[in-house]
């Protein structure tokens, strides 16, 4: 787009802006039903409806920046930040209260983390290190552990239907089998930038 041009010579037009949180927006997720759901450095989630009126506000939802949220269902949904914490959340009658919590999940930093199957997460983290965790009754138990080099792993994308998990970062960009966990490729001069950039288009 020439940088005189307006937004109408893309035919988008904006609608509204409204002030949601007090520091930067990390992740924003959109619900089955429509309605979104941001995770923010102010540590603070709130869901609101697709015309922007708020729903919920959780304040200091985790004890510092919330880089990721992940939707499951109109039900549940999961969180991960810099506290080193992933907590998932479940709706209990209007409202989402935590469900389970996974202290110390990593090291440092999870940048992301993201659902598996029915009854699986998985977080990627500063620390290079990928985690695999298995539901169990009401909490979460680590059932492996990937190593991407030394540096921090940014981002990680699920392909389910193919039995691939793609992670990224300052090393490049790794693709993973999930059947044995082993590598299948390693793309080192790539760079997938910042936490939450991997994303399937086909």
């Amino acid at each position: 787009m020439d940088k005189n041009s307006d937004s109408t010579d893309s035919g988008l037009k904006l609608v509204q802006t409204k002030k949601i949180h007090d520091h930067h927006i990390n992740c924003i997720a959109i619900f089955p039903s429509g309605n979104f759901i941001s995770v923010s450095s102010d540590k603070s989630i709130k869901i609101y409806s697709p015309e922007i009126d708020m729903l919920q506000t959780i304040p200091d939802a985790h004890s510092d920046w919330i880089y990721f949220v992940s939707v499951q269902n109109d039900n549940n949904f999961v969180t991960c930040g810099d506290d080193k914490i992933i907590k998932t959340w479940y709706r209990k009658k209007e409202d989402f209260e935590i469900n389970t919590k996974i202290e110390n999940a990593h090291i440092s930093t999870i940048y992301k983390v993201i659902y598996y199957l029915k009854d699986k997460l998985i977080s990627c983290s500063k620390d290079s290190t990928i985690k695999i965790w298995q539901k169990y009754n009401n909490f979460y138990q680590n059932l492996t552990t990937l190593k991407s080099g030394d540096d921090e792993i940014n981002s990680i994308l699920l392909i389910e239907d193919k039995n691939i998990l793609i992670s990224g970062g300052l090393q490049g960009t790794k693709i993973w089998n999930l059947i044995d966990f082993s590598t299948i490729a390693n793309l080192e001069e790539t760079y997938c930038g910042y936490w939450n950039v991997l994303c399937r288009i086909d």
